[in-house]
Formats: structure tokens, sequence, C-alpha cells
């Protein structure tokens, strides 16, 4: 309710699921300019009515998360038009090379950037792959029979990784 010769102010707020760009908002079929989702009809005199026009849903697209054996892949399954999508990938690297990796959308190489990777103004539903998933080989360790000392440690290691070994000397030396 709004008495004759008053202002009346009110607040628009659009859904992030719709596109306001085109807004228009209208009072009696006078335009009317807003800042930051505020409008404000100046002295009322009559009935209002209140319309808003050119608000249309976004468009959503899907984006494809190809998983694969050594990795995990992370992100939405979709997106809206226009905005960046951003995920991540995580390479199990006790096993796998992490920084041999290599990520597409759409086949399209994608970089790595503060550990995620982004892609921007979303104009179609993305596919996003995972390629180069480089196992480490596992390397056979042999440990000595050495007089006066035992070497312990695991017989194997994978390459790449740091391998930790005990070297006990016997109390006679």
């Amino acid at each position: 309710t709004v008495y004759k010769n008053e202002d009346y102010a009110f607040t628009i707020s659009v859904d992030e699921a719709f596109n306001a760009s085109d807004m228009v908002v209208k009072a009696n079929e006078t335009v009317l300019v807003g800042s930051m989702g505020e409008y404000t009809v100046p002295a009322v005199s009559e009935n209002i009515v209140i319309t808003v026009e050119g608000v249309v849903a976004k468009t959503i697209y899907t984006v494809t998360l190809k998983e694969g054996e050594g990795y995990t892949i992370s992100g939405q399954n979709t997106s809206y038009a226009d905005e960046s999508y951003t995920f991540t990938v995580s390479v199990d690297d006790t096993i796998y090379w992490a920084d041999k990796i290599e990520v597409f959308v759409d086949g399209e190489k994608v970089t790595l950037t503060n550990g995620k990777y982004t892609f921007n103004a979303l104009d179609s539903d993305k596919t996003v792959t995972v390629q180069n998933i480089i196992e480490r080989q596992i390397l056979t360790v042999t440990k000595p029979e050495t007089e006066g000392a035992t070497i312990s440690g695991d017989d194997t290691v994978r390459e790449g990784k740091p391998y930790t070994f005990t070297v006990t000397i016997d109390e006679k030396y």
C-alpha cells in the first residue's frame, strides 16, 4: 500500500538461472530506471501496475566429465551459457605421473592454473577428457649381502618416488 503523492519503492531480484540483461521495468507503461535492483515510482497519484519484461531463462549446457583409471575429475555436470566453467583433475601420484597428464575440452588442450582448469564463455555442450595417464614403473631393489651389516627395506619402489631403507651394523663391527 502506498498513500497518494508518496513515493513507492520496491526491489527486483533475478534468480541466477535467468538473464536480466534486457530487463525493462515499467509502472503503468512508464519505463523506470533502477539502481542495483531498486526502483522508485515517484509521487504516486493513481493505482499502479508494475510489469517486468525481457527476463529470459539462461541456456544450460551439459558438461560431460570422462572418468578413467588413475585420476578423479570433479566439476558440475551443467553450466550456464556464456559463463566460465571450472573443474579439477586429481591424479593418484603414488602410482601415476601427475605432471604428465593432458586435459582436453572438446579436443582442445586446457592449462592447469592454480590447481584448476577453466574454460570461458560456454556456448555448447562440452566433453572433458584426460589423456597421457602414465603408470610409474615398479622397480626392483637389490639389497646386497654385506659382511657386518644388514640392509632392510622394501624389495620394490615406484619410479620417481622416494625409497627408504635401513642399514643395521652388526655389534661385532
